[in-house]
C-alpha cells in the first residue's frame, strides 16, 4: 500500500484530537458559562488527565444561570 497516500491525514487526525481534547472548553464558550474561563483553564492544564478532563466536561455542562438584573 502506498504510504503517500495518507500523508495529509497526519493533520487532520492531529486536528480531530486536538478539538476533542478542549470539547469541555468549547462547550462552556458555547453556552457562555460563568466560569468559562476557569474551565477552560482547567481543561487545558489538567485535561490531559482522565479526571481532569471529565470534571471540565462536568463542570461545562452544569447548569447556566441568566445574568440578574436591577442588583
Amino acid at each position: 500500500m502506498n504510504d503517500h497516500v495518507f500523508f495529509g491525514a497526519g493533520p487532520v487526525w492531529a486536528a480531530a484530537l486536538i478539538a476533542l481534547y478542549f470539547v469541555p472548553a468549547i462547550i462552556a464558550r458555547s453556552r457562555h458559562h460563568q466560569s468559562g474561563a476557569a474551565i477552560a483553564v482547567l481543561n487545558l492544564l489538567l485535561g490531559w488527565t482522565v479526571i481532569g478532563w471529565i470534571g471540565a466536561l462536568v463542570w461545562s455542562l452544569s447548569g447556566v444561570w441568566p445574568e440578574q438584573g436591577g442588583r
